[in-house]
């Protein structure tokens, strides 16, 4: 069996409402066949394909990757957000994300999902995390 060269870590699916037109099985297929150990998902501000993604890369034998590309306001520019990668390393990761991504929907009424600099830097009610906005890039 060959050694993997690549694992996808930013995979927008088409849970991705603007971008993503990838479908979770044909995705973890091409994995499959690519012989990735492993694959993440990061659809675009939402976690809705999680439990599909899951499910369907545990069963094809793929270790999932749980994560989600997300936008962090930009104080300076409102227009401008920057962008921002997150990915799960355990279940309180997990818990962190989907609480961040629910408190970024009920709070914000841009065009955008964004997490505001001060939740993101206090993190969520029960989990804390710390988040450099500077390691974030701008869209």
């Amino acid at each position: 069996m060959p050694q993997p060269s690549f694992i996808h870590l930013r995979l927008h699916s088409e849970y991705s409402i603007a971008d993503g037109i990838v479908r979770i099985p044909e995705a973890i297929a091409a994995a499959k066949q690519d012989v990735m150990p492993a694959l993440a998902l990061t659809d675009l501000n939402n976690v809705f394909g999680l439990i599909k993604f899951y499910q369907t890369a545990r069963a094809a034998g793929i270790k999932p990757i749980i994560g989600c590309d997300v936008f962090i306001s930009n104080p300076a520019e409102r227009d401008k957000p920057f962008r921002l990668l997150l990915l799960c390393q355990s279940n309180v990761g997990y818990l962190r994300l989907c609480e961040l991504v629910t408190r970024a929907y009920l709070e914000t009424a841009s065009r955008y999902t964004n997490i505001g600099c001060a939740t993101a830097q206090m993190g969520c009610s029960h989990y804390p995390v710390r988040i450099s906005v500077r390691s974030a890039r701008r869209c």
